[in-house]
């Protein structure tokens, strides 16, 4: 889904890089074959098609995105769709390594590194990623960097695991002293 954004970022505003942060859950939920998740883009790799999401109510949601309070108050009072279709993830969820397919990972980035511009995109990697993703992703092209902590404060709250502005802090303290070790500036600039 990530990918997919880049592409379209591409087109409207072409930024520099791409800094996209994953998981483990994160591959898996975007093989179709690994479980259909109707909110989510996900990518049948047998038939090397991506299956858009389909929103529960788009309008309503439109006009919550348009609000960060409002949107935070949908995640945390969820009053029309039930939790684990809004792809919430807890703190188990992000600590624990779920069972990996290693075949349908590099199935996935095969499909990826065809169809995305690899130079412009950098995958930050959260500390408790599989190694074998990882070395997937490497081997397939992608740039990465692997944050080496992570802490529970960093994230909204318990009911909302995106970053909190504590957590965007904590992830760029890592994260810029490597990325000109995985993108050289230009020559005699800094990034």
């Amino acid at each position: 889904e990530a990918l997919e954004i880049s592409n379209y970022l591409e087109t409207i505003i072409s930024p520099t890089y791409h800094l996209i942060y994953l998981g483990n859950s994160d591959f898996i939920e975007s093989i179709i074959s690994q479980g259909r998740y109707s909110d989510r883009v996900q990518i049948d790799l047998n038939q090397k098609l991506i299956i858009k999401a389909k929103l529960k109510y788009p309008l309503a949601k439109r006009f919550l995105y348009s609000s960060k309070l409002l949107y935070y108050l949908y995640l945390r009072f969820p009053l029309f769709v039930n939790k684990n279709n809004k792809g919430e993830t807890t703190t188990n969820n992000i600590t624990k390594k779920p069972n990996i397919n290693i075949f349908e990972i590099s199935k996935l980035f095969n499909f990826c590194s065809s169809r995305y511009n690899l130079n412009k995109i950098i995958l930050v990697f959260h500390p408790n990623t599989n190694d074998k993703i990882i070395e997937q992703a490497t081997l397939s092209g992608f740039k990465n960097i692997l944050l080496k902590e992570y802490s529970n404060g960093w994230a909204l709250s318990k009911h909302d695991s995106h970053w909190s502005c504590y957590g965007h802090k904590e992830a760029t303290k890592q994260i810029i002293p490597l990325i000109e070790s995985v993108v050289p500036p230009p020559t005699g600039k800094h990034l």
